[in-house]
């Protein structure tokens, strides 16, 4: 993950509209007394059968934890967000005695995931013909589209290498072995380069940028759960070397900390209304991935604490949910399962 660190400095040694402000760095440092650190098991109501179930519930969560674009119209129903309503769904399906392997995710219909997420997918309007009506379909359709792919994909490229879920996958991957302990960089470029809906890459002029935020966000969320009870397989050397969750939620509380910085205002404008892909966000997200290992940089050599950007990612989630940020607006996007 090294590679990404570097690649995301580089494009900064050059000027943009997108900046990263060491300054501001310095100043949010200042105001901090104690340090942090990441906690991201989740508090699940009901216990696992055995680490094999657990590890194929976390996985399966993580591949599909997308969709902020669909965030406005699934509050409109009651739900949180997106990610508490693929949640929401991931449980709905483990209570109801389904098994979370590949041929559940094959096989699973849009019909099938409109029910677990308990939503609706239309609306009612007025017809041409007078006094009629009909349902036409509204933007939570496509987000339980893109759901139902990623499943039915994933669960397509498992059985086709003779796995039965994911969870079988990333054991594998995992395997301890005396001549070539897994790194947690290894494990993110196996599932970045076997699955799709993991391979989180973009570019910014002629500079490629491997995110694989949803890859790294499951290998840190493996070492958390597992690193204590199985050491062998998921207690990673290299655990440091991961880099933020380059999401747009980890962007817009950057920015609403004044780290980076849009100095293009019109720029800034048509980022902040559209819900599709911008030419510049990969130069946002790499000024997340830079800020946040610059941030601990300065924490670690000038304040003496001994922190990663992974408990940073952890640290930027809980701001975004204090009443301070609540004003705080947040880029979204639709249409993109990487992250």
């Amino acid at each position: 993950m090294d590679s990404l660190h570097e690649s995301c400095a580089a494009l900064f040694e050059e000027e943009h509209v997108v900046k990263v402000d060491e300054e501001s760095i310095r100043k949010y440092a200042a105001t901090l007394k104690q340090p942090f650190e990441a906690d991201v098991k989740h508090t699940l109501p009901f216990k696992f059968d055995n680490t094999e179930q657990e590890l194929n519930f976390v996985a399966l969560y993580n591949l599909l934890s997308f969709g902020s674009g669909y965030d406005k119209e699934l509050q409109a129903q009651g739900r949180e967000d997106a990610h508490s309503t693929t949640l929401f769904a991931v449980i709905a399906l483990f209570l109801s005695g389904q098994k979370l392997d590949a041929a559940t995710m094959l096989n699973m219909r849009t019909s099938d995931m409109v029910q677990l997420m308990d939503i609706h997918t239309h609306e009612e309007v007025e017809s041409e013909l007078k006094g009629t009506t009909l349902m036409k379909p509204t933007i939570l359709l496509e987000f339980v589209e893109l759901v139902t792919s990623t499943l039915n994909d994933t669960g397509r490229i498992l059985q086709s290498r003779g796995m039965t879920s994911l969870a079988a996958f990333i054991l594998d991957v995992t395997k301890p072995s005396a001549a070539d302990k897994c790194t947690a960089g290894k494990l993110v470029e196996a599932l970045a380069n076997v699955f799709p809906a993991f391979e989180d890459t973009d570019a910014y002029g002629n500079k490629a940028l491997a995110f694989h935020s949803k890859a790294q966000h499951l290998v840190f969320d493996l070492y958390m759960r597992f690193s204590e009870t199985d050491a062998a397989r998921f207690d990673f050397e290299d655990i440091g070397q991961l880099s933020v969750s380059a999401d747009m939620l980890a962007v817009s509380v950057l920015r609403k900390l004044n780290i980076i910085k849009l100095t293009d205002l019109e720029a800034a404008k048509v980022i902040d209304e559209t819900r599709q892909h911008h030419v510049l966000d990969p130069l946002l997200r790499a000024a997340a991935v830079k800020a946040v290992r610059d941030f601990c940089v300065v924490m670690n050599t000038e304040h003496g604490w001994a922190i990663n950007a992974r408990d940073v990612d952890y640290e930027l989630r809980k701001l975004a949910a204090l009443p301070e940020f609540s004003d705080m607006h947040v880029i979204r996007r639709t249409g993109i399962v990487q992250y």
